[in-house]
């Protein structure tokens, strides 16, 4: 099993003054790809907190993916963070400020936003930087922990740009709609769920136009288990199984 976490970080998020839209995109992006999200955790802009769980997360989990701070202004300090929670000198990487220098006109570079963007060609020191021609900037990876901006169509650009890097087993799913409430099989769906341990087994309920519906998910990696799970839950709710 392959696993992985997301650390959203910023203030803003915290504030509700921006919306988090990259961890549940990524959480979906994950799921398809056969690898278990195991952690989402959203953290101010503050280094040595950020250290501290960039370092533990390393350690529990096979791929950690950072979401912002990592722009050219003040309160952005996740690569300080993963630097240091790997003890690493934080530097400028030439590559960086080579594709800095290829996209700003000499005449442009003696700019109070020249030297802002310049920022951004710090890394830790020793931190992998995988380039595509679909990127401005590569992407930055130091150990298992890949960087990724917080704008959400940057986000998305250069997680897409090497999303073959992340894989896992695929999760197999089944979806059954029931018109009846989840209170009324809840016991029997316990029972069912114990008879077989290695399905998921999960109960919504959904507001819909005319009333109440409930979705219930099945998701498993045995495809034996999941088809006999499947159809003794349709059986309990009286409804079909739905292909995911």
């Amino acid at each position: 099993m392959t696993t992985a976490a997301i650390l959203v970080i910023g203030n803003e998020i915290l504030s509700g003054k921006v919306k988090d839209d990259n961890s549940p995109w990524l959480a979906q992006r994950l799921r398809a790809a056969g690898v278990d999200l195991k952690r989402i955790l959203v953290l101010p802009d503050e280094k040595h907190l950020l250290a501290q769980h960039i370092a533990d997360f390393s350690q529990q989990f096979d791929h950690v993916f950072t979401s912002g701070g990592i722009g050219p202004t003040h309160d952005d300090c996740t690569m300080a963070a993963v630097a240091s929670a790997f003890n690493l000198e934080l530097v400028h990487q030439e590559s960086l400020v080579q594709a800095l220098h290829e996209r700003v006109a000499p005449e442009d570079r003696d700019t109070p936003r020249f030297r802002a963007m310049k920022r951004m060609c710090m890394a830790p020191q020793g931190a992998t930087l995988l380039e595509s021609n679909q990127l401005y900037f590569p992407l930055v990876v130091v150990n298992n922990v890949v960087i990724l901006p917080g704008v959400p169509h940057l986000f998305r650009k250069k997680f897409l740009a090497f999303a073959d890097r992340f894989t896992g087993d695929l999760v197999l799913t089944r979806r059954i709609f029931t018109a009846q409430s989840e209170a009324a099989f809840a016991e029997d769906l316990a029972r069912i769920q114990s008879q077989w341990p290695t399905v998921e087994i999960g109960s919504y309920p959904q507001r819909i136009e005319d009333g109440w519906r409930t979705l219930l998910t099945l998701d498993s990696r045995q495809r034996a288990d999941l088809d006999a799970c499947a159809q003794a839950v349709a059986a309990l709710v009286q409804s079909v199984v739905e292909p995911d």
